[in-house]
């Protein structure tokens, strides 16, 4: 692994904020200047091309401030400093899809008056919690009156109703990178009181938008528990299926499913699918090996179910860092298939962290590899 230079930006600046928009891009927002000066500027960086390009300017020169991205693709960007010596309450939002100023074809930023931060504050964190229905938490930082501990609350401000939610009924536990992947659900095309008047009024034109969110540590935004991997759109679907397909290769691993109607997030799922490079096989001159419940969740067990071998075996459980955390052996037997449960505690019978882990089942002449995932 190793760094290479990239396009520089247009604008030297510092105690700015970045932030990569689900169009794959990434926004630059604001920042400190040369002279300590505050910018108001902001550019998008195409990693495709390689290119920058400038962006609306906030109303508000500001730096030290934070910037949280929405469900719907917006840009939500809270206080900082305008100054060495002032603190911004102010907030405004950035949209991808909108044009409030006829003088530039670039996306201009609107002021929030609602969501003006009480108090002042810079230097904060900022994060949105998902849910059915989400918002952001600003988090401590620094005003006039030195490090604050509060914490303030912001509705995203959707203002749907329940009934309104798209919900995901059924979908494959394991697809593979490009493959074809079948979701079915109730409410795809979203509803429009608008057009009919009453909200079963289904938009002939609104597509779903469909993404994976991975499982694992990390923040919302930052997507250990949170890289965020937005499907391509499917020629084929209607308000209750829809295909698509992951293409990305480095996005292998488990991932929660999820869908945005009209802006909406659907309910939330606590099952998660696999998502691998290629289909793994386990099966070697007639052995195998099946691993369930995968994911495994509180309180199941890991069975490791083992055919077509009859002499004894070992298996062997890696974390992601290689460490070896428990060995099962197996026993000589007269059946060719058996099963042996693993209940989730290393060598020391300490419960394990919820994650990915790998399995190596090794006998005298065979051996086979997988991985599964933990939950609780």
């Amino acid at each position: 692994t190793s760094w290479s230079n990239a396009a520089s930006l247009s604008n030297a600046r510092c105690f700015h904020t970045a932030i990569l928009l689900q169009s794959g891009k990434v926004l630059v927002i604001g920042g400190e200047g040369s002279g300590s000066t505050a910018l108001a500027s902001c550019e998008i960086y195409d990693p495709v091309a390689d290119t920058w390009s400038p962006e609306g300017n906030l109303n508000t020169a500001r730096y030290c401030h934070n910037a949280t991205l929405l469900y719907s693709g917006l840009v939500l960007v809270t206080g900082g400093k305008p100054d060495a010596t002032n603190y911004l309450s102010s907030c405004e939002i950035w949209d991808p899809a909108a044009n409030w100023s006829s003088a530039t074809s670039t996306h201009a930023w609107k002021p929030d008056t609602s969501a003006t931060l009480i108090p002042a504050r810079a230097y904060h964190s900022s994060f949105l919690i998902p849910g059915e229905k989400p918002y952001i938490l600003a988090i401590g930082g620094e005003n006039s009156g030195g490090e604050l501990n509060s914490i303030e609350q912001y509705d995203v401000g959707l203002g749907y109703r329940k009934i309104w939610q798209s919900t995901i009924t059924n979908y494959p536990s394991m697809t593979t990178i490009a493959d074809s992947m079948d979701i079915d659900g109730i409410l795809f095309r979203g509803v429009s009181e608008a057009d009919g008047g009453n909200h079963s009024h289904v938009v002939s034109n609104d597509h779903p938008i469909i993404s994976l969110l991975r499982v694992g540590g990390g923040n919302w935004q930052d997507n250990g528990g949170g890289a965020i991997l937005h499907m391509p759109h499917s020629t084929s679907w209607d308000a209750s299926h829809t295909n698509v397909h992951p293409e990305i290769s480095d996005f292998e691993g488990y991932y929660r499913l999820w869908t945005i109607v009209n802006g909406i997030p659907c309910k939330w799922y606590v099952t998660c699918l696999s998502v691998e490079e290629e289909k793994q096989s386990s099966t070697m001159k007639g052995q195998s090996i099946k691993v369930y419940p995968n994911p495994a969740i509180q309180g199941s067990g890991i069975k490791f179910q083992i055919s077509g071998l009859k002499s004894s075996s070992k298996i062997s459980i890696y974390n992601l860092s290689g460490q070896l955390v428990r060995s099962i052996a197996t026993h000589n037997s007269q059946f060719t298939t058996y099963e042996i449960t693993w209940d989730g505690r290393d060598s020391e019978g300490t419960k394990v962290r919820a994650g990915v882990y790998f399995y190596k089942m090794s006998s005298e002449k065979h051996e086979n590899v997988g991985k599964f995932v933990i939950l609780f």
